[in-house]
């Protein structure tokens, strides 16, 4: 009776071939921004919020189509990129082009502030999301790193409370105070994981709970921003 003892391969991008080039990339694209950030529309950028998680939820349906065993109940998205799956490189492909997408929304979101001189404390946590999603995409599951940085989300749940809090003399956001804490109670339901059965049988679910606020805090952003943006210019 032989034993054989395999280890897992290493996610796509951490072959030094590709991750070295996306690094490289990533760092020009960052570096662009920061020349020309007198020069960025806020507007233009506002508008991938609507993009950004749209994007999210087409790669999950996709990537869970793709994986082919998968159950978005019981099942985390980070399975949907493990190492080995059917699914690894088009969930950890697609990833990497989101997070690029939503930190250009969090630029525009952190200079909107700037222009409507409120708080930008809650754009600031909003970098977050992208940094978490990056990690997620080069670390995926089954690397001893992929779970180094798995409170990071948590800062959206704080930004979005802090938008409630701290927006609470700005003219015209009433709204958006109101839907920031729906969208923040939304997240905080991700806790149900810790509770019997829904941790045990449904973290899949509960972990959707979390992108589901998120998501209705990101349009929310960019719609009143937006209308906000446009009224100041007239």
């Amino acid at each position: 009776c032989y034993t054989q003892i395999v280890t897992l391969g290493n996610p796509v991008f951490l072959n030094p071939n590709i991750l070295l080039p996306i690094l490289i990339a990533l760092i020009i694209i960052l570096f662009l921004l920061y020349l020309n950030r007198k020069k960025i529309d806020s507007v233009e950028f506002l508008y991938l919020g609507f993009i950004t998680p749209l994007l999210f939820w087409v790669i999950t349906f996709l990537s869970g189509f793709v994986h082919g065993n998968y159950n978005h109940f019981k099942n985390v998205i980070s399975e949907l990129g493990a190492i080995g799956t059917k699914s690894e490189i088009l969930t950890s492909s697609s990833l990497l082009l989101l997070s690029v997408v939503n930190i250009f929304f969090c630029v525009g979101f952190y200079k909107a502030s700037k222009t409507l001189k409120i708080s930008v404390l809650p754009a600031l946590f909003s970098f977050s999301m992208p940094l978490s999603i990056l990690w997620a995409a080069i670390f995926t599951l089954g690397n001893e790193f992929h779970g180094l940085l798995g409170p990071l989300p948590l800062l959206i749940i704080i930004g979005s409370l802090l938008s409630f809090v701290l927006w609470k003399k700005i003219k015209g956001f009433s709204e958006l105070r109101f839907l920031s804490l729906i969208s923040c109670f939304v997240m905080l339901l991700i806790l149900l994981r810790f509770i019997k059965p829904f941790g045990e049988e449904y973290e899949g679910l509960c972990q959707r709970f979390f992108y589901l606020g998120w998501t209705i805090w990101t349009i929310a952003i960019s719609y009143y921003f937006i209308k906000k943006l446009k009224t100041l210019n007239e």
